[in-house]
């Protein structure tokens, strides 16, 4: 069951399919696949390179092939122990929509990476594209199989400004800067909530239950994260 929050009176922009409400079975939150909002680093979505908007895995802002060239996507699994509670875990509509993903990624010292593109900045450099963003997250229960993102190793180190080719002539829009993270070891952290109404009351500073999972990148192994019972 998929808990819709609004954060805004506004709903900028359209919803994008019936399928961001709904999450069956192992839902992928893909952050590093095709097409949909801006590329950005290590969480929103993106452009050729960079992740998607929408449902794909979240993981990262997508990247856009100008903007830099990436070592490659990690795919982290969240997943809960047979008798452990019912987990629920918050994503957002829209790429960047609230910013609320169920899992982030910092360097080996804590340092925290924005994966995500900022509202304000709503696109890569690279890929310079006006984009509606959705406003809003959803609470969705665990499935007993778990959940994917992925992050596609990139992060955002500033905002710039871009011509977006879309007007005519063309004009200047608010664009974030991609970084791609060089190899070494990471940090993967995977949080749900033990109840809808404790998620549904906000994601943000309160993250629910969390597991952190260091990783060295780039890697082809799954970083698994497991809830408590």
């Amino acid at each position: 069951m998929t808990r819709v929050v609004s954060r805004a009176s506004i709903v900028i922009g359209l919803i994008l399919t019936a399928g961001v409400f709904s999450l069956p079975g192992c839902q992928s939150d893909d952050r590093s696949g095709g097409g949909g909002g801006g590329a950005s680093s290590g969480g929103a979505g993106g452009h050729a390179s960079g992740a998607g908007g929408g449902t794909a895995a979240a993981g990262g802002a997508g990247g856009h092939a100008a903007d830099c060239p990436s070592l490659g996507s990690v795919t982290f699994h969240l997943q809960a122990p047979l008798g452990a509670p019912a987990y629920t875990y918050a994503r957002s509509f829209g790429d960047p929509g609230d910013g609320f993903w169920w899992y982030s990624v910092a360097t080996a010292d804590g340092t925290p990476l924005q994966i995500f593109l900022p509202t304000q900045a709503a696109t890569t450099c690279g890929a310079c594209q006006q984009a509606l963003l959705p406003i809003g997250f959803a609470c969705s229960a665990l499935p007993a199989e778990g959940i994917d993102g992925r992050w596609n190793g990139t992060a955002i180190a500033g905002q710039s400004s871009c011509s977006w080719s879309g007007s005519s002539p063309p004009s200047p829009i608010a664009c974030s800067v991609l970084e791609c993270m060089p190899a070494g070891r990471y940090v993967a952290t995977m949080c749900a909530y033990t109840s809808s109404l404790e998620c549904s009351n906000g994601p943000g500073d309160d993250r629910g239950t969390c597991v952190s999972v260091p990783f060295d990148y780039p890697t082809t192994s799954v970083v698994v994260g497991t809830l408590p019972q």
